[in-house]
């Protein structure tokens, strides 16, 4: 899907994605949590009480958008942490980033799209970890 004003919306016949955004959001996210080194252990929830966080998020937005001199990409997405033990919300976070296209096709929105997500799962992130240990410490 594409936006074509703010207020409609064009469809490609076409084009499927290989991989749920979300579930590509959750590993890519996963993935960066457990590459920092500050928590003990990171995984997927499985529903086990073994754990002491619970980390949750929403992708908000994932759109292209061709209207307003050009081709663009937006992706917003926001996370909170939970601790288990105490029930309260330790961490949250939201953004939103937006990413210009250089070509108008389809291989490059989508090249455009990974760097915007990579860009915002950056920012998401980047207090996390120094927010969180400073209220487990």
């Amino acid at each position: 899907m594409y936006k074509t004003s703010p207020e409609q919306i064009g469809f490609y016949e076409y084009h499927r994605w290989a991989i749920d955004p979300r579930e590509f959001l959750t590993n890519a996210v996963t993935d960066r949590l457990r590459a920092s080194g500050n928590f003990t252990q990171v995984r997927l929830y499985d529903g086990h009480s073994d754990i002491d966080y619970i980390l949750s998020g929403r992708l908000d937005k994932l759109e292209e958008i061709d209207y307003e001199g050009g081709v663009k990409v937006e992706v917003a997405i926001s996370a909170q942490m939970l601790s288990l033990a105490t029930g309260q919300t330790v961490w949250t976070n939201a953004v939103s980033e937006v990413g210009t296209v250089d070509q108008r096709n389809v291989p490059a929105i989508v090249s455009e799209m990974n760097r915007t997500m990579e860009r915002a799962i950056e920012k998401l992130l980047t207090p996390a970890p120094n927010a969180l240990l400073a209220k487990v410490n």
